[in-house]
């Protein structure tokens, strides 16, 4: 009498993910049990409004999609034995994104990985604000910048570039 088991991974590849970007997840299968499996099946189960399916990525060459958001590993997956694949979404929302993976084989029951990858929107705003009401030809007019972070992340590397015209303004420091 056999034992047939397995268990499913869903591990975000990416740090410091963005709104708009590529965020990469690797599923990972593994045969638990003292058997071998066949025909394994991966399903994605995500959100569409918040992720977009862009590819899968198989150095293997055992993993193939066979429809909507299902994965089929060719062969049979033995025991002790993991099976892997890389499967890229675009980040459409910022947010804590929960996702799942579903597993199945013809000797198990369906198998769950879930996955909460947090998507950042970074953003900011800048402001020019003149210290002087009044300036009179030739004389001194001091100005304030202030950037305000406005994004749900840190942000780093802030550069604000000064654009003026050199016939009205001459940058002293």
């Amino acid at each position: 009498v056999y034992k047939p088991n397995m268990t499913v991974e869903k591990v975000t590849l990416d740090n410091g993910v963005f709104v708009n970007n590529t965020v990469r997840f690797v599923i990972v299968v593994t045969n638990t049990g003292d058997c071998n499996l066949t025909n394994v099946k991966v399903t994605e189960d995500f959100d569409p409004a918040e992720l977009r399916y862009e590819s899968i990525v198989d150095s293997t060459g055992k993993w193939s999609k066979s429809s909507d958001y299902v994965f089929v590993y060719d062969g049979n997956l033995t025991v002790g034995e993991s099976a892997n694949f890389t499967i890229v979404f675009t980040a459409l929302v910022n947010g804590t994104l929960v996702n799942q993976v579903n597993a199945s084989s013809n000797e198990t029951d369906n198998k769950t990985g879930n996955n909460t990858t947090t998507v950042y929107k970074p953003n900011m705003t800048v402001e020019k604000i003149s210290l002087n009401k009044t300036v009179l030809l030739g004389n001194n007019t001091e100005f304030v910048i202030v950037v305000t972070n406005t994004g749900d992340c840190n942000l780093t590397n802030v550069k604000v570039t000064e654009i003026f015209n050199d016939n009205e303004l001459k940058y002293i420091k």
